[in-house]
């Protein structure tokens, strides 16, 4: 290619007005048969957005547990981006299959982003993540403003070639496509070809992603974490899990400190590990290493996919990091709002004279 990378990401894309060249992926996929409201994503969408948005794949006649699943994700697990960040993002499946990716702005512009110019094949891989656009390809996807807000990135699986738009439904925007009519027009075409032949196997993701003028800096922003300490470290046993399966954490430090675990999952849904009903508080012993959860709890992701992190705060006081009212939930953790969570665990932690440090590791959750 001979085009500046964000040149033509900038010129030849055809996102919306709040993503001029732009995809970044929410994790806010639904499960088969879940409505559209179900979703709190799906809350900030507009009428166009929601229109496509709301298209589900058919019920799948079989129940065996090889169906057809798709999964995306992107590069930043907040899911949110800033005008000038370039964004990546990934598709698998587990099962070989045929691959339609549309991106959908507040207005209703609707941008084909696979196949396209470099990505001509629309036949995916099972097991092997697909990168879009290709790495090497000379186009790159950027934020850029004067709007922000919400994007919605709608991933279709078939198991058979079916492609959802007629050559006449589309105009070309650079390396992409534009569906001409619009988002109500993509929306009634998802469904007419899903419902084609029965023997067709459909699957489907919905992405949402928030686009913002800038991240704040360090001496703007309210909180900071302070500089990492004591050498915590944490890790989990694999780099991904299907749902159902159990996770396990290992927390180490070089010093003693008490310890919280904060678990963060693809909606934004945020649960207290540690402490728990059983363990109301924790220390960790240097040189030790803590596998975490213990006997009688078990830690293993139910949905939605996407990317999970966990957070762990080891303070050198046994002083609590977690609201002490936090109650605790049928599994043993407790749960924290999502709006307001992160930042009062963030300005508990930075008390002035508190010492605290902080590791982070993220995996992947798959159907």
């Amino acid at each position: 290619m001979t085009h500046n990378p964000i040149h033509r990401a900038v010129h030849c894309s055809v996102l919306s007005p709040v993503l001029t060249a732009a995809l970044a992926l929410g994790l806010a996929g639904l499960a088969p048969g879940a409505m559209a409201s179900d979703d709190p994503a799906a809350r900030d969408l507009t009428v166009e957005q929601t229109a496509v948005f709301s298209v589900q794949a058919p019920t799948p006649t079989s129940t065996t547990a090889d169906r057809l699943h798709v999964v995306a994700w992107v590069d930043r697990a907040d899911n949110t981006y800033a005008v000038g960040e370039r964004v990546r993002l990934f598709v698998q499946v587990n099962r070989d299959a045929y691959l339609t990716v549309l991106n959908v702005g507040p207005s209703g512009n609707t941008t084909v982003l696979f196949p396209n110019a470099g990505q001509r094949d629309a036949r995916i891989r099972s097991g092997k993540a697909l990168e879009i656009p290709a790495p090497g390809s000379g186009v790159s996807i950027e934020v850029r403003g004067p709007s922000l807000g919400r994007e919605l990135i709608k991933v279709v699986a078939s198991s058979e070639p079916a492609p959802v738009f007629a050559p006449a439904a589309l105009s070309a925007a650079g390396p992409f496509s534009v569906v001409s009519a619009g988002a109500q027009s993509a929306a009634r075409d998802l469904k007419v070809t899903m419902a084609g032949p029965a023997a067709q196997e459909w699957d489907d993701y919905n992405k949402v992603i928030t686009t913002v003028a800038a991240r704040p800096t360090a001496a703007s922003a309210p909180v900071s974490w302070p500089e990492p300490m004591w050498g915590l470290q944490l890790a989990t046993d694999r780099s991904g899990y299907r749902f159902g399966e159990a996770v396990t954490l290992h927390v180490r430090a070089a010093s003693p400190c008490w310890l919280t675990l904060v678990n963060t999952g693809p909606s934004g849904n945020m649960r207290v590990l540690l402490p728990n009903v059983r363990q109301p508080h924790y220390l960790l012993v240097p040189g030790q290493t803590l596998s975490f959860p213990g006997t009688g709890l078990r830690l293993a992701p139910m949905g939605p996919a996407g990317i999970e992190t966990v957070t762990a705060i080891c303070s050198a006081d046994d002083r609590p990091i977690a609201p002490a009212s936090l109650g605790f939930d049928r599994d043993g953790f407790g749960t924290l709002e999502a709006a307001g969570g992160a930042r009062d665990l963030a300005l508990t932690a930075a008390t002035p004279g508190r010492r605290t440090a902080q590791a982070t590791v993220g995996f992947l959750v798959t159907p």
